[in-house]
């Protein structure tokens, strides 16, 4: 079954946390206010955020967090991790089009073994590896 996204306020509780749905979304403003820790933001901006968000989106909107179907949460605005578990990260990343919660992100997003699907024009896919939430 696919998950329509919602925009939704950053969870701050544990409540909120465990009120997530598939498909809810929130902007990540804490990493772009000025009190930010500065060597936390330097650290997102040169490491974490892709290029891409870096070039498109940064002037525009904070970071997106999507909670996909089987309830982890991702940023299609991070760079890709290199998948050898070495917490390193690839310097390409997904490119992201659309105004939240209408979003299409690709390539497909991929939590290797737990999730795979797209997210297009704010709708989640089913798992295409045939997994079920």
């Amino acid at each position: 079954m696919p998950w329509q996204c919602r925009l939704i306020d950053a969870p701050n509780t544990v409540e909120d946390y465990k009120a997530l749905n598939p498909g809810d979304m929130w902007y990540a403003a804490y990493w772009r206010k000025p009190e930010t820790d500065g060597d936390y933001k330097t650290f997102m901006l040169k490491t974490v955020l892709s290029p891409q968000y870096k070039t498109q989106w940064l002037d525009k909107r904070a970071p997106i967090i999507v909670v996909l179907p089987n309830g982890e949460h991702i940023c299609p605005d991070h760079r890709f991790g290199k998948g050898d578990g070495s917490g390193e990260y690839k310097e390409d990343g997904w490119t992201v089009t659309g105004d939240a919660p209408n979003i299409t992100v690709s390539p497909s997003i991929n939590a290797t073994g737990r999730y795979h699907g797209w997210l297009q024009d704010g709708i989640l896919s089913d798992d295409v590896e045939g997994r079920t939430f």
